[in-house]
């Protein structure tokens, strides 16, 4: 009787084993540093939104090198060196993935690209604000 027990215990285990290995093998492979949740476009385009709408122009200073473009926010001060080349990628940690595709003296503009599923790029302009009122 022990036997028979023991014989089945090992053929559920088996049995088991094999679903188990079964199931990993068949089971869709994917690059485990790629997010498996995609945001909806909007979703994205919102997000991105309302991290650079967080943001205010307060000045550009301009060199004979480079320009500095100075950013304010609940954040603090944040100084962008501006070497002239558009578009301009080498942005912050904060205000990527944006890139500057245009600058003038009272605003700047910006665009961000969605994932590839929505196809289209964000764009967005800061004006300059001044504290005169």
């Amino acid at each position: 009787m022990q036997i028979f027990q023991t014989i089945f215990k090992l053929i559920i285990i088996m049995v088991g084993w094999g679903v188990l290995f079964f199931a990993e093998a068949n089971q869709e492979r994917r690059d485990p540093f790629t997010r498996s949740y995609q945001m909806p476009c909007d979703e994205q385009k919102q997000y991105l939104l309302m991290s650079l709408k967080a943001w205010q122009l307060k000045g550009i200073i301009k060199n004979s090198t480079n320009q500095q473009i100075w950013l304010f926010s609940e954040q603090g001060w944040l100084m962008v060196t501006f070497n002239g080349q558009l578009p301009y990628e080498a942005l912050p940690k904060v205000l990527q993935p944006w890139q500057i595709v245009a600058i003038s003296a009272e605003s700047l503009s910006f665009r961000a690209d969605l994932a590839p599923m929505c196809q289209q790029p964000i764009n967005w302009t800061i004006k300059l604000l001044s504290d005169a009122k």
